[in-house]
């Protein structure tokens, strides 16, 4: 009986050793993924408009976007050459937060003005934002201004807004094809060109293998 009892606890405990060698593998297969997905190289994107496309500037338009993610940290920095300062001009961006694939009004866009500030917003189907009517706060940009040489914004992800949950678009990054919106709006530019204060491109960029 004893023999028999002891015979079986081995048995046990090889068994338990297969179980927590194969436990630790899946682990650390997990991790290394997570890794994997936590480190991404910078991408970086420009985007130009002909004087005739938009009036922000007289001459060529060119927004550029640099971003990258660590350790599921988003920093993006965007740079807009528009040469005369107003609080409310405004950068847009617009992950596919629902992960359907592609960007649409029912993802969630953040909307962030050049005096740092920002309020929940919604993105339209001519491709701009709206602002709520709630108070502004801080929002996760920094904005500096130079005439010569316009906007730069740095954009620092995650950012805790009203609470949990935060605004986070690295969550809805995934490894593959994702797609992106991005806005510029010029809010000082004439209002007889209504549909040229601002401009916006949709792209694909792609993370990993």
């Amino acid at each position: 009986m004893l023999k028999f009892g002891i015979e079986k606890w081995k048995i046990l405990s090889i068994s338990l050793m297969f179980a927590l060698a194969v436990s630790l593998g899946i682990n650390v297969y997990s991790a290394l993924s997570r890794q994997g997905m936590g480190v991404v190289a910078p991408l970086e994107f420009v985007f130009s408009w002909g004087p005739n496309s938009q009036r922000i500037v007289n001459a060529t338009f060119v927004l550029t976007l640099k971003m990258w993610l660590d350790n599921q940290n988003l920093t993006l920095v965007a740079t807009a050459n528009d040469n005369e300062y107003d609080e409310f001009d405004y950068l847009g961006l617009v992950f596919d937060t629902n992960q359907n694939g592609y960007i649409d009004t029912n993802d969630e866009p953040y909307g962030l003005w050049a005096d740092n500030m920002t309020v929940a917003s919604h993105l339209w189907s001519h491709g701009f934002l709206s602002f709520t009517q709630s108070k502004p706060i801080s929002g996760p940009q920094k904005v500096t201004f130079e005439s010569s040489l316009g906007y730069t914004y740095r954009v620092e992800f995650p950012y805790y807004y009203y609470g949990p949950p935060p605004w986070d678009p690295s969550l809805s990054i995934k490894n593959g094809t994702n797609s992106m919106h991005v806005i510029f709006y010029d809010d000082n530019a004439s209002s007889m060109f209504s549909a040229m204060e601002g401009v916006f491109t949709t792209f694909s960029f792609n993370v990993g293998g």
